[in-house]
């Protein structure tokens, strides 16, 4: 099989030579991809979140934008740093300010990932076109000769004609499967900076309020629940009303009213 490759290069067929640069650049964008997702944009986010946790709960900001600067100069760091530079004490100004830089920074991550699939398409069938451009050659060659001549340089030229689709095929497997690999690094790297972004939002929420306000006004009263009635007025009796504090009792018995 490999000489047959060889031979087939050597003839010249320009459909693997373009097949073979559109799987070449498929395989520098994997690379590349690579080396930016693992290395580049990954960082210790669990160290990460928990020192800005604590600075940031600290009030400490100036050691905060010292601790993203240190850590990396992209990724969640410095989406971190570049609101923390301008937020001004709003935290509804943080919030937009990180809202706007994960904008900016997250469509790095999937950049020209979406084109290895296309690529793989095109690799696929460039092969079929070769297989077909080889099998119409085959056909070209046998005309005129007698049937057992014919039938030789037919299978011969079919061996050939296979080539092109199998390598195609080949590629197309390769940039599928970097796909998959690179999308998934991808995915990860998504869910970190969102659960990092949140972790200093939510360091940034207002306490509970407290039960004496400070800001002057009085605190909101307590509404005692009204009375119960007794068992008597639920019968259709008259309720006894008990006489007020303060007030003296009007009611007198019999023998106060004879004296």
């Amino acid at each position: 099989m490999i000489q047959n490759i060889v031979e087939m290069f050597r003839t010249g067929q320009p459909l693997l030579y373009i097949l073979c640069g559109v799987w070449c650049v498929g395989l520098v964008i994997i690379f590349e991809r690579l080396i930016v997702l693992k290395f580049v944009y990954t960082i210790d986010f669990t160290k990460f979140n928990h020192r800005i946790k604590q600075m940031l709960l600290a009030q400490d900001i100036e050691r905060a934008q010292s601790l993203c600067q240190a850590f990396s100069a992209t990724s969640l760091p410095r989406m971190v740093y570049q609101s923390l530079r301008d937020y001004q004490g709003d935290t509804a100004r943080l919030q937009a300010l990180l809202h706007e830089e994960s904008l900016r920074f997250l469509p790095h991550v999937r950049r020209r990932l979406s084109q290895l699939p296309h690529l793989a398409s095109l690799c696929a069938l460039l092969g079929a076109a070769g297989s077909v451009y080889s099998v119409w050659h085959a056909f070209e060659m046998a005309k005129g000769w007698e049937l057992g001549i014919k039938s030789l340089v037919f299978a011969s030229s079919m061996t050939h004609a296979l080539l092109p689709l199998f390598l195609a095929l080949a590629a197309a497997a390769t940039l599928v499967a970097a796909f998959g690999v690179l999308d998934a690094i991808a995915v990860r790297l998504e869910g970190e900076i969102e659960h990092g972004m949140w972790v200093v939002l939510n360091t940034f929420e207002p306490r509970h309020t407290p039960v004496f306000r400070t800001d002057g006004h009085e605190p909101p009263q307590m509404v005692e629940p009204p009375p119960k009635k007794n068992a008597a007025a639920k019968e259709g009796e008259p309720p006894h009303e008990e006489p007020a504090v303060g007030t003296p009792n009007t009611t007198l018995s019999d023998e106060e009213e004879v004296i």
